[in-house]
């Protein structure tokens, strides 16, 4: 908007310039406003272009944080699958390690007296 309004005033500072709308002094003044609303111009081209580069910047660095995001997911997925196995695993292992409890203490009972 601010563009905008400097090319309005631009404009017509131009054409009244063009024109020969008044005095010397008047040009002259016309003139310095004519310099400054081109040095705001300016100014608003170049503070719009940071605005952009930070935008482009912020959105480079969503981009990573959503692709961060979606492998710490995975890894997560992975981590709890290997707990689920690893669980499944000691359930195997304490059901075995009971079954050779059990076979130590038949053959325990067999054994002779003395030698127990």
């Amino acid at each position: 908007m601010r563009v905008s309004l400097a090319i309005v005033v631009f404009v017509g500072v131009s054409v009244c310039l063009a024109g020969g709308c008044s005095s010397g002094k008047a040009d002259k003044q016309a003139k310095r406003e004519q310099d400054r609303t081109l040095m705001r111009m300016s100014e608003t081209e170049a503070q719009r272009d940071q605005l952009k580069a930070q935008f482009d910047a912020t959105e480079d660095e969503l981009a990573l944080s959503r692709k961060k995001l979606v492998d710490a997911n995975q890894e997560m997925a992975l981590l709890r699958k290997q707990v689920q196995d690893l669980q499944q695993t000691i359930a195997q292992l304490t059901t075995q390690n009971d079954g050779l409890k059990r076979e130590v203490a038949r053959l325990g009972a067999k054994l002779p007296a003395g030698v127990r």
